[in-house]
């Protein structure tokens, strides 16, 4: 799971239930993998300023208790009063996404007990909602497969017939980053004929990583990514790249982590 940032909240700190308000949070990191150079993300989900429960003493409550109160507004349908809260805390990273995830997975597993790691990625993958940035720029490297939809992934019906290995990348000469398709990606679906995962009827990696991702089925081009990483992370195996000075890392955006 990553974090994207969650900001779904109107002037008056009510949800706005507008998903569209979300964006991709600054200290998110991108893919590929170090090293590997697998594709990274998977998915995305909300992880910024995530409110949740806090225990009384432990070392979070000691260090940064006196300051982080959330109003009852924040986490309240309709709230009582406006009240600050001492039972809760807001934190930020992907502890706070990596649950969301797993609360999604949970209801899977109640709904179908039999399922897979595999059958679960690739349910989660498939029905995410394919994000890109406002310019209509697409790049899996940052948003991977998508927004975590859950009640997407709860009504997909997708079986692998092989892990869902998330694929490898490669770089040329010019800075173009091809898609390795390869044992990780293709696989014999249930017709007989080629399949991502060996799921029936999904032939193109566009389907998974978003139309505007990658460019051409037969191609494997990753659209706009080696902008984005710059030659040194093929170079020396640096995800950040040469500047990092655009990065929030201020105690507001990460706060409790």
């Amino acid at each position: 799971a990553m974090k994207a940032t969650d900001l779904a909240f109107a002037s008056n700190g009510t949800y706005t239930h507008n998903r569209n308000n979300d964006h991709i949070a600054t200290y998110s990191s991108r893919g590929p993998s170090r090293l590997d150079y697998v594709m990274k993300p998977d998915i995305i989900a909300p992880g910024n300023k995530i409110i949740s429960t806090h225990i009384s003493g432990d070392y979070l409550y000691n260090l940064a208790g006196g300051t982080n109160q959330i109003p009852n507004s924040a986490y309240y349908v309709k709230p009582p009063t406006q009240l600050n809260s001492t039972n809760y805390f807001m934190l930020s990273g992907t502890s706070m996404a990596a649950p969301v995830v797993s609360g999604a997975v949970a209801l899977m597993l109640q709904k179908y007990p039999t399922l897979t790691p595999a059958t679960v990625k690739a349910r989660l993958m498939i029905s995410a909602d394919k994000w890109g940035f406002p310019t209509g720029a697409a790049d899996p490297c940052t948003f991977g497969a998508g927004y975590l939809n859950i009640v997407s992934a709860l009504n997909s019906t997708a079986i692998p017939t092989q892990p869902a290995l998330s694929p490898s990348l490669s770089v040329d000469l010019f800075g173009n980053v091809y898609v390795d398709p390869a044992h990780a990606i293709w696989g014999v679906g249930f017709n007989g004929d080629l399949a991502i995962w060996g799921v029936s009827g999904i032939h193109d990696l566009r389907v998974v990583w978003g139309q505007n991702a990658i460019q051409g089925a037969s191609a494997n081009t990753l659209d706009s990514s080696h902008a984005i990483w710059g030659t040194n992370v093929w170079n020396d195996h640096a995800i950040w790249g040469v500047s990092t000075g655009g990065v929030d890392l201020s105690t507001t955006a990460v706060k409790g982590e």
